[in-house]
Formats: C-alpha cells, structure tokens, sequence
C-alpha cells in the first residue's frame, strides 16, 4: 500500500505496521506486516478511519480511494469556526488538530499543554491566514529550515496565505514553558 500525504504527520501509531518516508515532497505509507492489510482490515483496525478526506491507494494494482480523516491519529478536528475580531486560543487538552478561518486581524493564544515531562503538540490547520494580520505568543521558538530556532515566525520565510491553508505545528514538553513551533 502507498499514498501521497499533503503534509508531514506528526506522529504514527506505534506498533501499527506502517512506516512512513519521504522522499522531496512525496510521503510513501508502507506495510511492514506480510502479507501487506489489505484496505478492509484497515478500515477495521483500531485506527479509525471517518470523515471526508481521501487517501488514493494501491492495492493488488487496483487504485481506489480510502477515507482517511486523522489516518494516523484517530481524532476529531476541533473547527473554531472563522474568527472575525479579537483571539482565539488554542487549548492542545482539547485536541491535536485545530482549525481557524481568519476572518479579521487575530491575536493567538496557545495553552492546556500537559505536565513537564509530557509531549503534547497541536496541529492548526490556519485558512486565509495572510489576508489579516496574525500575531503568534512572543516567545514561540520558531524551527527554521537549518535547525535553528527564532521567536519571529516571518524568520521561516513563510507567507501565510491570503486564500488557502497553512499548516502550523506548536509543540511542547514542559507543560507549555517552552514552545515550539514550525510550518508544515
């Protein structure tokens, strides 16, 4: 089995049988258990699989369409709507991925991280972004493409879209003292 993902995921289930490369800007997904699943014991895995999203497959050189919402995570995206003044907050305990449409210059706010010791990320899924100003917490460590880290996120050299979607990933592991984030 082999799909082309649109963005790099964050984490895969551990033990799950799949191994993840990538190559340029194509992510391969690939089976280690033999024989490979096929498509039905993976729509049956503990791994749901719900929602809208397609993932094209191969299998037995049939190309076919997987639906494949939150593949690798299994989770609910939590939609914040569009925002049209003021904040929004982005609480990682209500859930890994997060989506916003920007509607009006916006202040973010990043909280409800776990306790030291603990990884917890989140995955904001930012639409329209570029057409309004957006201003991240200061003291966000932003991973530059040399491994580096800088608290401005212009430093990453991306342009939020003004019609589109980026990707953003914050992180942490000491409940939210230090934060990191990049574009994905």
């Amino acid at each position: 089995m082999s799909a082309v993902l649109p963005r790099f995921p964050a984490r895969v289930v551990a033990g799950a049988g799949i191994v993840i490369t990538k190559s340029g800007l194509t992510y391969t997904i690939a089976s280690t258990s033999s024989p490979p699943p096929t498509i039905a014991s993976l729509t049956a895995a503990s791994i749901p699989l719900s929602g809208s999203d397609l993932m094209p497959v191969s299998q037995g050189g049939t190309d076919k369409n997987l639906t494949v919402k939150n593949f690798l995570r299994g989770e609910a995206i939590i939609d914040k709507g569009t925002v049209t003044s003021g904040a929004v907050t982005f609480t990682q305990s209500d859930g890994n991925h997060q989506k916003v449409t920007v509607g009006a210059a916006l202040g973010v706010t990043l909280a409800g991280f776990p306790s030291p010791g603990s990884y917890g990320e989140v995955e904001i899924e930012l639409v329209n972004g570029g057409a309004f100003a957006v201003v991240w917490p200061v003291g966000v460590k932003w991973m530059l493409g040399d491994g580096t880290f800088s608290t401005v996120f212009a430093d990453m050299g991306v342009a939020l879209a003004t019609v589109g979607t980026n990707w953003i990933l914050v992180w942490s592991t000491d409940g939210g003292v230090n934060i990191y984030g990049r574009a994905i």
